[in-house]
């Protein structure tokens, strides 16, 4: 008689193994994932606190600015104390010390060479056709560019805006300032042949700046070009009365504090001004971001970055780990700190004829 096949008692054992082994893999990778999770979760975790936390005291800083408690973090030798912002009623603060010249190392100098940078003509078509570059500039000459400055003076309550003015192709800034200020503009500044300057509001005097031959266009900057798109997009996802700390860049210098205060009215709070880059850190509700990046006396609003330092691969690649580490907290490092170490710096030097430098 034919027995029924069965499996041995040593196939089971065997089988039951293969599974353990399978279900101890799974649990493995689960266990595996979940701490990878864990030590990425608490990797970026500080991170961010850190971050959160040098924002902080950005705003911190801003506030004790704000109410005179602190020193600029610069000299300001343009503005006298008195006619610096928010110096009336308080004392004002003492100069920043002057720094000792830099020494070279025990048997170097510094050494200079001054000579005539070399000039050549740029070659016809090295940079294509003008139509074929987009410099970000339509808003200048736009159908709406008259309207938008004259509406801009009327929104202030002045007869006058801040605006920009694009000098003809081969025409100097200065030759077109002259042709402005005939008009009744005040040039203010160059970069190139961008001029920054007063306009009238009253649409024919603007209407006869933009017929002059030295003017290629004339305009307002839109409140859009005045914001970081990342930065606006950043703001919409966070609370409106979330504050951000900024830098707010002005059209003109701001020596009696006049758009301090206008500033202030739209809700920034505002610290000392820096009259060479014409701007103030401030601290502002994102609600308040649009209301202020309109004014036409602003000409741009920032956020203050916080740098982010890629170097985990390229330093211990190199081997600067085994010379100096960091010791764990901010500004403190261990190791040698290259004092004897001889730096040369090679430029090929400056153009003083460049539009954007001379003017």
């Amino acid at each position: 008689m034919q027995s029924e096949p069965s499996v041995s008692s040593g196939g089971k054992a065997k089988g039951r193994r293969i599974g353990i082994l399978a279900a101890l893999g799974c649990l493995a990778v689960v266990i595996g994932y979940a701490g990878f999770a864990l030590l990425t979760r608490q990797a970026t975790e500080p991170s961010e606190r850190a971050e959160q936390a040098i924002l902080d005291a950005a705003i911190a800083r801003i506030d004790a600015e704000s109410q005179g408690a602190l020193a600029p973090a610069v000299s300001s030798p343009a503005l006298p104390p008195e006619a610096k912002p928010g110096a009336a009623g308080r004392a004002a603060p003492d100069a920043a010390p002057e720094l000792p010249a830099p020494q070279p190392p025990e048997g170097y100098s510094f050494a200079t060479v001054e000579t005539e940078m070399a000039k050549a003509p740029m070659p016809e078509g090295e940079l294509g056709e003008p139509e074929s570059i987009d410099d970000g500039l339509d808003w200048l000459d736009a159908p709406n560019a008259i309207p938008a400055l004259a509406r801009q003076a009327a929104d202030a309550g002045r007869n006058w805006s801040f605006g920009w003015v694009r000098a003809a192709h081969d025409v100097r800034p200065d030759a077109a300032r002259a042709a402005l200020e005939k008009l009744g503009a005040q040039v203010l500044g160059a970069s190139g042949r961008l001029i920054r300057a007063k306009l009238p509001g009253d649409p024919a005097s603007l209407r006869a700046l933009s017929a002059l031959p030295e003017v290629a266009g004339l305009g307002a900057v839109p409140k859009e070009r005045k914001l970081a798109a990342a930065f606006a997009e950043e703001t919409l996802a966070a609370a409106p009365h979330e504050r951000t700390p900024v830098f707010i860049t002005l059209m003109t210098d701001d020596r009696q504090g006049r758009w301090r205060r206008q500033l202030e009215a739209l809700g920034a709070v505002v610290g000392h001004f820096d009259p060479d880059i014409r701007a103030y850190p401030a601290h502002i509700a994102n609600m308040d971001l649009d209301p202020i990046a309109i004014q036409d006396f602003v000409l741009a609003v920032e956020p203050i970055g916080i740098v982010r330092a890629a170097h985990d691969t390229a330093v211990p690649a190199m081997g600067a780990d085994a010379l100096r580490r960091h010791a764990g907290s901010p500004g403190l490092f261990s190791g040698t700190t290259g004092a004897s170490v001889p730096i040369a710096v090679m430029d090929s030097g400056l153009n003083i004829n460049h539009l954007d430098i001379s003017t």
